[in-house]
């Protein structure tokens, strides 16, 4: 029971041990009673104007997310968790401890039916790991676990920009253990796929695992995943941007992938259609190499 409902009149420091204790006993069983209990008390204490403070809010959070209560551990993370572009003091004043946060991806990410994740909660989760986050999955053994929630909750609302991000940070850190397969690969370019700035910033991606030097980062380069990376060349032609297209063509044959023909000659008329004559008459050159046919009409 709550302290209100027994007639009671808690300070904010009673309230704060009992939630703590709830906390606690949700962890150790694992059950969501308790993690919804200490809920109800943070709850109580907002109405009575009485203040959690940051650490206690963490174990909070990390409760409900550890127990799936997402509905609370939406609402204690969008109270403490600072605005993104919020000042430093402000930042470290309400700071997520990192458990939190890392229990907070995991539990979004698996939301069922892999419904699609809100864009500003996405945004506002990367902004509370601050300058942190390459630590936070890179340092020491890795975190593949980790890095992979927030790939594809940034693949889930079209944030593809920052999904790179971290899959580059993932993938070109040096740290096996940290670095992520073809599947979340695949599923981070079908989301890139659907703007030009999401085929861009993939083309861009390919570029750095190129040049990183980590054999890590090999499983997931054109030479290993050449098929998937493949999917973007008509993605950039059906988006406006054949040019990125072609960028990610050339990479992949210079990495010893050659993609089909067919996708090889949309992307040729895609070039054409969008007047950039240079790749075009370059590509043609390196179709007609391959030994590719290119079809009457096609021809120069």
């Amino acid at each position: 029971r709550s302290l209100r409902a027994a007639g009671l009149a808690g300070s904010a420091e009673a309230y704060e041990s009992l939630l703590r204790a709830s906390c606690r006993a949700a962890l150790a069983r694992s059950h969501p009673s308790p993690a919804r209990a200490a809920h109800g008390l943070y709850s109580e204490m907002g109405s009575l104007g009485l203040a959690l403070p940051p650490a206690a809010a963490s174990q909070l959070l990390l409760a409900c997310a550890r127990t799936k209560q997402a509905a609370q551990a939406k609402e204690v993370f969008e109270r403490f968790a600072p605005e993104p572009g919020h000042a430093a003091e402000e930042a470290a004043a309400a700071e997520v401890e990192p458990a939190a946060l890392r229990a907070f991806a995991l539990m979004l990410s698996a939301s069922p039916g892999g419904e699609p994740c809100d864009a500003s909660l996405v945004r506002r989760l990367l902004a509370a790991h601050g300058q942190a986050l390459a630590e936070r999955l890179v340092g020491g053994a890795g975190d593949r676990e980790h890095g992979a929630a927030l790939v594809r909750l940034c693949a889930s609302c079209g944030l593809a920009e920052q999904g790179c991000g971290v899959m580059s940070t993932l993938a070109c850190s040096g740290v096996a253990a940290a670095t992520p397969g073809p599947s979340l690969l695949g599923t981070l370019l079908a989301s890139c796929a659907k703007s030009a700035a999401g085929v861009e910033h993939a083309a861009s991606l390919l570029t750095r695992l190129g040049e990183a030097t980590h054999p890590a980062a090999a499983r997931l380069a054109a030479s290993k995943c050449g098929d998937v990376w493949a999917t973007l060349l008509d993605a950039a032609c059906r988006t406006g941007v054949p040019a990125a297209g072609f960028g990610v063509y050339r990479t992949l044959v210079s990495r010893g992938f050659e993609p089909e023909a067919e996708a090889s000659l949309r992307l040729l008329q895609g070039l054409r259609s969008g007047g950039v004559s240079a790749a075009a008459f370059e590509l043609r050159a390196m179709l007609l190499q391959r030994g590719v046919p290119i079809p009457e009409g096609e021809e120069e």
